[in-house]
């Protein structure tokens, strides 16, 4: 395989992009600067049989892919979350920052990971900062977050695994945890985030927290 990166520098993201049943699989990078590489492999997955090259706005902290495999989700420093349409190869979605603060100053945008979450067909994303917040968007609703929560008060980067319709799981570099319920209003369960904790059985606990809070809520509504 030739170098994955088409810009001449380390990828930022590099993942699968899921695909039907029978098709081929794609790897997609993404560089800092918004240069975007998809390739289709063969089914070996060693080498490539096509490619596609797009640029999107940098900079590029994460990007990943939509769960139907057909968009990409991507932000950064001053770089707004933003939906990519593979297909038209077009922005069809970008968030719009939160509104300024009580001391009516703008606050500053820095998107560190995100994730579509799963069953919401590529609707709802949600996305931590650089500034401990972690924010739910519905695409189809409107262009700010529906919901908002601060996992810690440190200024430190976190990153999120995969969640569901109702909830995801915020990192810190530490591998401290915070479980985020996702549904109005939002909380955080069980932090350690900013404190300690962390590791593997750390991240058994808060999805056993989150698994007993999602079928008590479910069992409520």
């Amino acid at each position: 395989m030739e170098p994955l990166s088409v810009a001449h520098e380390e990828p930022r993201s590099i993942f699968m992009l899921n695909c039907a049943p029978g098709a081929a699989a794609r790897l997609v990078t993404c560089c800092e600067n918004g240069a975007v590489n998809i390739r289709t492999l063969d089914d070996a997955l060693e080498n490539a049989v096509a490619q596609q090259d797009v640029t999107v706005k940098g900079p590029v902290s994460r990007m990943r892919g939509a769960h139907s495999g057909a968009k990409l989700g991507y932000g950064g420093k001053e770089n707004e979350l933003q939906v990519f349409d593979l297909a038209s190869e077009k922005v069809e979605w970008t968030a719009k920052n939160v509104p300024h603060n009580f001391l009516d100053l703008r606050l500053p945008v820095w998107v560190t990971d995100m994730q579509f979450l799963r069953n919401s067909n590529d609707r709802k994303i949600a996305i931590c900062t650089a500034y401990g917040q972690v924010r739910l968007y519905d695409v189809r609703a409107q262009r700010r977050p529906v919901l908002s929560a601060v996992v810690t008060d440190k200024s430190e980067q976190i990153r999120l695994d995969d969640g569901t319709r109702l909830t995801c799981l915020a990192l810190s570099h530490d591998q401290t945890w915070a479980a985020v319920l996702l549904r109005p209003p939002p909380r955080v369960l069980s932090p350690s985030l900013g404190g300690g904790g962390g590791g593997a059985r750390a991240r058994v606990l808060a999805w056993l927290c989150v698994c007993v809070c999602v079928c008590v809520c479910v069992c409520a509504s």
